[in-house]
């Protein structure tokens, strides 16, 4: 089988019901595929595509897009920042998904990888008014990846 669809929940019930107004990794693949359908153009090419739930800071939610493709099955990452059931945007194909979410939003990465605001040189917040491109260092390699601010759909 080319295609192996794998959904994968992480902190969030297996429900896809959003009755306690937290976003699952259901709801976040249904909303994607109607609303955002380029981020799964090709998708019948990957070998693995899973949706994660990170956490939230208020009324914002973390999610992942996992992509795993070609015969070497690499893997790409896009982390989606939602507001309620809207999706703000997303940084797409990016070095690594984050590790922690702070009480006051802040975003962090694994140990060995820094990710920060091209601009201010601020760690990613979710409380952020305003996104700019995230840049992620590990050892001496920087890479930069720009917002892609979404179309505020809203999926009932």
């Amino acid at each position: 089988m080319r295609l192996l669809c794998l959904l994968l929940v992480i902190l969030t019930p297996a429900s896809s019901a959003l009755a306690d107004g937290e976003l699952t990794a259901n709801w976040a693949e249904n909303y994607i595929k109607q609303n955002h359908p380029n981020l799964m153009l090709d998708s019948e090419s990957d070998h693995v595509m899973s949706v994660y739930y990170f956490g939230k800071h208020k009324n914002r939610r973390l999610m992942g897009l996992e992509r795993v493709r070609g015969d070497d099955y690499e893997q790409f990452f896009t982390i989606l920042v939602f507001e309620n059931k809207r999706l703000l945007g997303y940084y797409e194909n990016i070095l690594s998904f984050p590790s922690t979410i702070s009480k006051d939003g802040v975003v962090g990465f694994p140990f060995g990888i820094s990710g920060n605001i091209k601009d201010t040189r601020q760690p990613l917040k979710l409380g952020s008014n305003v996104f700019g491109d995230l840049c992620q260092t590990q050892s001496q390699i920087t890479k930069c990846y720009s917002w892609q601010p979404a179309n505020y759909k809203s999926l009932k």
